[in-house]
């Protein structure tokens, strides 16, 4: 038997990948993702109705760390599947290397992040990373890069 559409869900996001002096900007998740809150991902989200992903990565990025970024090439396209009992959920993830143009350390209050930070690989591996956050490291330090 086929599943009904309606408990299909599909979600578009875009994150920024942001490097500055070989540190990688990470955002924690917060108390209202409960599942993974406590985990490092790359700042980002949802792509509202209407809205290019490039807007979405300015938009998020600032939401969740203050600074203002450029998004420029593609990094990478993210897709996974996961299912529970009430539905099956898609999952879309757009990846872009952004520049950093301004802006200042701020976190984002009451939202699904509570802080943010830059990290070297070193530090940034022995973080508990959600896998948007891993794959954000492999895309960010290739082998050889990772100083």
């Amino acid at each position: 038997m086929s599943p009904n559409p309606k408990d299909q869900v599909s979600r578009v996001a875009a994150y920024g990948l942001v490097l500055q002096q070989q540190k990688i900007l990470l955002c924690r998740l917060s108390k209202r993702v409960p599942r993974i809150s406590g985990r490092w991902t790359l700042p980002g989200g949802g792509v509202e109705f209407g809205e290019s992903p490039k807007d979405t990565v300015i938009r998020e990025v600032y939401e969740e760390t203050g600074f203002a970024v450029w998004p420029q090439k593609l990094a990478g396209v993210d897709s996974f599947v996961s299912e529970n009992q009430t539905r099956k959920f898609h999952s879309i993830r757009i990846i872009y290397h952004a520049d950093l143009t301004g802006g200042e350390i701020k976190y984002e209050a009451d939202g699904s992040t509570d802080y943010c930070d830059w990290f070297s690989y070193a530090d940034a591996v022995q973080l508990p990373l959600v896998n948007l956050g891993e794959l954000g490291l492999q895309l960010a330090f290739a082998k050889g890069q990772r100083g």
